[in-house]
C-alpha cells in the first residue's frame, strides 16, 4: 500500500491564479461552452443613434450648404464667382482646385463631406458587426447557469464591473463563440442527468474549482450515438416485426400501427434532436414510405 506526505500531495496541486481579470480568464479558456460574452444591446444601439445623429446633422450642413450655392447661380447676378460655384457643383476636378485654392465656401463643403466619409465608414462598419453579433447564438442553459454561478461566488472585480455578469438578466444578453453552443436535447439530457457521474479529473484546475467538473465529450457522444442508433433500430425492427404478425385480413390494425409508428418516430425525432421541422416531416415520411412496403406482405 502506497501513501504520500502532504509535502508531495501539496507539490501535486495546481496552484491557485492571480484572482481577478487572470483567474477568470483561465476559467473561460478552460472549455469552449465558457466563451460567454455581453451583447451591450443598448449600448450597441446607442452608439448606432449617435452616429445616425451626426449623419443627419452633416447631411443637414451640407444641404445648407448646397441651397446656398443654388441661391447665387439663380439669383440672376453674373460675375466669376457665381461661374466659379456652378462650374464647381458640376465638375470635381473645379470643385477640388477651388477647394485647393482656399476658396471658403467650397473649403467648408469639402470639410462636411470629408466627415461624412468617415462618420458614414464607421457607421456602416458598425451595423455589419452588429448584424454579424446578432446572429451569434445564446449559450446553453447549463452552461450559463455554470458561468454565473462562477462569477457569483469567486467575485472576480470589484467596481462596475462586478455587475458585468448578473443572474437575473435575461439569457438574450449574452452570446457564446462556441461552435456548437446548443447541443442535441439528447445529450443534453445525459449531460443534466448523468453528467456528474461521467465527469472525469482535469489536473489543470486549482483547488478551488473543485466543484466544477467537466464533461468527457467523446464519451458522451459515443452514449448518445448507441442511443439514437438503438431507438431507431427499435422502431424500425419493432414496426416491421408488428406488421408481420398482423393477419394480412386485418388490414385496419396494420393501418393503425404504420401510424402508431410513424407518430412515434415522429415524437423521437422532434424531442431528442434538434432537427427542424422540415426535417422531422423528411425523415418521417422515408420512414413512413419504408413501412407501407410491409403493409400488404402476407403474415405467417
Amino acid at each position: 500500500m502506497s501513501s504520500s506526505s502532504p509535502d508531495v500531495e501539496a507539490k501535486n496541486l495546481k496552484p491557485e491564479y492571480l484572482p481577478g481579470f487572470a483567474e477568470f480568464s483561465h476559467f473561460i479558456a478552460s472549455d469552449d461552452v465558457f466563451t460567454i460574452y455581453r451583447r451591450f444591446e443598448t449600448l450597441s444601439a446607442r452608439n448606432i443613434l449617435y452616429l445616425q445623429s451626426e449623419l443627419q446633422s452633416l447631411e443637414c450642413q451640407l444641404q445648407k450648404l448646397d441651397e446656398e450655392d443654388a441661391a447665387l447661380i439663380n439669383s440672376g447676378a453674373t460675375g466669376a464667382e457665381k461661374d466659379h460655384v456652378e462650374e464647381a457643383a458640376r465638375v470635381w476636378e473645379s470643385f477640388s482646385a477651388q477647394v485647393d485654392a482656399g476658396v471658403e465656401r467650397q473649403v467648408a463643403k469639402m470639410k462636411v463631406l470629408r466627415r461624412v466619409r468617415e462618420v458614414m465608414k464607421e457607421y456602416e462598419e458598425t451595423l455589419l458587426r452588429r448584424s454579424h453579433i446578432l446572429s451569434l447564438p445564446q449559450p446553453s442553459s447549463q452552461s450559463l447557469t455554470a458561468f454565473w454561478n462562477f462569477f457569483r461566488t469567486k467575485k472576480p472585480f470589484f467596481g462596475p464591473s462586478c455587475a458585468l455578469f448578473s443572474s437575473s438578466a435575461p439569457s438574450s444578453s449574452v452570446l457564446t463563440v462556441n461552435p456548437n453552443p446548443d447541443p442535441d436535447r439528447l445529450t443534453t439530457l445525459i449531460e443534466h442527468y448523468f453528467g456528474y457521474y461521467l465527469s472525469i479529473p482535469n489536473p489543470d484546475r486549482p483547488p478551488s474549482w473543485e466543484k466544477l467538473y467537466y464533461f468527457p465529450a467523446k464519451r458522451i457522444a459515443n452514449i448518445v450515438a448507441f442511443l439514437s442508433i438503438s431507438i431507431a433500430a427499435i422502431l424500425l425492427m419493432g414496426a416491421i416485426l408488428t406488421l408481420y404478425f398482423i393477419p394480412s385480413s386485418q388490414m385496419g390494425r396494420r393501418v393503425a400501427a404504420i401510424g402508431a409508428f410513424t407518430t412515434a418516430f415522429a415524437v423521437a425525432v422532434g424531442l431528442l434532436t434538434n432537427a427542424k421541422r422540415g426535417e422531422i416531416f423528411g425523415i418521417t415520411a422515408a420512414y413512413a414510405a419504408v413501412l407501407v412496403v410491409f403493409l400488404s406482405a402476407p403474415s405467417p
